[in-house]
């Protein structure tokens, strides 16, 4: 490789450091449940989540988008709307226009986020882009690690000043335009042209394998989502600790699921089809220890199991479609896999609130979301797991 190219490398790998950044502000959700006290846990809940409506939407258009308007465009323009909209909470806390300003920021990462994902393939080749493409995917897990640190940081000055993080767009926005060469007009859309051409439709098998494979990475996605949500609340309503300490294990949480991507190739190698199942039950395990946490080691326990092994079997499922799936439709069953994952952020303030309407005397509403998604975990791992002895 060229020195010349590292510059462009950083300005490349930088945009994924942003595109996971949504729940980053979730470590003050005591805070602003307080502060709008009028309004009831969930739509506090949808508030927050909200985005990754914006960025599944955007995702779904993103190839008629590009039928028009160019890919450095579409970055630049996706930077732009993050760093704007995604402060505007920090200087606004008017209910409605913080709703819309997260909205807007999920319209920002989806532009950005398909760019930030293909740029590494279409840059560079061989051993390069694969060894890229396994940083890029650190990328995110480090930015988000990084920006939820530091929101908690943020937080001793108050909510809204977490916000600020979001300003780190602009930063990437320049090394983006500093550092990475225009590309040639019509560079994506002849690839995905040229990728069409060889597109099929999907059998009846195989469309239902990838709407199953969809809606397990949902259910991953959504745990993930519910922890952010959640976790800072839990621990500061059962006194254990602060909003502060709550980001900082989020924050430990994501550093597991980094780990738990690095482990996954290992994992996979000797565990095989029963990975995902295995995946799933130590997920419950996790859920369970928060659920029942009395200090805030055992919720960050159990919070650090959870993630690690919430991201081995996201990747097992998508190890899974790209093993099982014919190349000529693996990018259509890909898409659909993201798009249920996405959907599954999405929904997950509405499904808290539909657990927390099963009344268990001896655990709280907060712990009840804990626990729903860990039956669901164990159950699905039982049922992987006689669906693979079927099999065989």
């Amino acid at each position: 490789m060229k020195k010349t190219n590292y510059l462009e490398i950083i300005g490349i790998l930088s945009l994924s450091t942003i595109i996971t950044s949504t729940m980053a502000v979730s470590g003050g959700m005591p805070e602003i449940l307080e502060f709008y006290a009028e309004y009831d846990r969930s739509s506090v809940e949808m508030m927050l989540s909200i985005p990754t409506t914006s960025i599944l939407i955007i995702i779904a258009v993103t190839p008629i988008l590009l039928r028009y308007i160019s890919e450095r465009q579409m970055i630049t323009v996706g930077l732009t709307m993050i760093g704007v909209f995604g402060v505007l909470p920090a200087l606004v806390s008017y209910f409605p226009v913080v709703f819309i300003s997260r909205i807007a920021l999920g319209i920002g990462i989806g532009l950005l986020n398909t760019c930030a994902v293909t740029l590494v393939g279409e840059r560079f080749e061989g051993k390069t882009r694969q060894t890229l493409q396994g940083i890029r995917c650190s990328m995110e897990t480090i930015g988000e690690s990084a920006l939820i640190f530091i929101s908690g940081m943020l937080l001793h000055y108050g909510w809204q000043k977490m916000f600020w993080i979001y300003g780190s767009a602009l930063i990437i926005f320049l090394l983006y335009i500093l550092f990475v060469p225009k590309t040639a007009a019509g560079n994506i859309n002849d690839e995905n042209q040229s990728n069409q051409v060889h597109t099929r439709a999907m059998t009846k098998t195989e469309r239902t394998f990838t709407l199953g494979s969809a809606l397990i990475g949902g259910l991953f996605v959504s745990v993930a989502t519910a922890n952010a949500l959640r976790i800072s609340s839990f621990i500061v309503e059962s006194d254990l600790g602060s909003s502060v300490n709550g980001s900082n294990i989020l924050s430990l949480s994501i550093l597991s699921g980094f780990l738990g991507g690095l482990a996954f190739g290992k994992l996979l190698g000797i565990l095989r089809d029963l990975l995902l199942p295995i995946a799933a039950a130590f997920a419950a395990v996790g859920l369970l220890t928060i659920c029942f946490a009395n200090s805030l080691f055992m919720v960050a326990v159990g919070a650090c199991i959870c993630g690690f092994f919430t991201t081995v079997a996201t990747s097992s499922m998508f190890a899974s479609i790209s093993d099982t799936v014919p190349t000529e439709i693996l990018g259509t069953a890909n898409v659909i896999a993201l798009v249920g994952c996405n959907i599954g952020a999405t929904v997950t303030p509405i499904l808290l609130k539909g657990f927390g309407m099963i009344h268990i005397s001896c655990i709280s509403e907060l712990q009840t979301g804990f626990m729903s998604y860990a039956i669901i975990f164990a159950g699905l791992a039982g049922i992987k797991v006689i669906t693979q002895k079927r099999k065989y």
